[in-house]
C-alpha cells in the first residue's frame, strides 16, 4: 500500500455519473474529499467542488452523504481505516526485515512524514 500522504494526491475515480454504482460513486467522492480536505482544510471545500471534481450530480452526492457533516464523518472514518492499514502493514514490514517492533513503529512514522505530499496529520 502506498503511504497515506501519497493517497491525497490520487486522481478521483473516473466513472461517469450515469454508470457509476453507489459504491463506485461513494469511493470517488471520498477520494476527492480526501484530496481537497487534506490540501485545503474542511472549511475550504464546498460540496459543489467535490461534485464537480467527481462528476456526480448534487442529488447523487446528497444521496450518498446527506450533509457536509456526513461527508466529513465518512471521510474521517475512511481515512482512519486506510491510514491504520498502511501503518500496520508498514510496521509489520519493518519488523519482518529485522527491526525491533518498537523501532519499526518509528521507522513507519519516518516513512510517513518523508513521503511526497505529506502535510501533517489530517486529524
Amino acid at each position: 500500500m502506498v503511504s497515506p500522504a501519497a493517497t491525497v494526491t490520487a486522481t478521483p475515480a473516473t466513472a461517469t455519473p450515469a454508470t457509476a454504482t453507489p459504491a463506485t460513486a461513494e469511493r470517488a467522492v471520498l477520494d476527492a474529499a480526501d484530496t481537497m480536505f487534506y490540501q485545503r482544510g474542511i472549511a475550504g471545500v464546498a460540496m459543489s467542488e467535490i461534485r464537480d471534481s467527481v462528476g456526480v450530480s448534487m442529488r447523487r452526492l446528497y444521496s450518498l452523504f446527506p450533509s457536509e457533516r456526513d461527508l466529513v464523518t465518512g471521510w474521517l472514518q475512511d481515512r482512519h481505516t486506510r491510514w491504520m492499514a498502511w501503518f500496520t502493514d508498514t510496521v509489520e514490514r519493518h519488523a519482518r526485515e529485522g527491526t525491533d517492533a518498537v523501532l519499526a513503529t518509528f521507522d513507519a512514522f519516518a516513512e510517513w512524514v518523508s513521503s511526497p505530499g505529506y502535510r501533517g496529520c489530517a486529524f
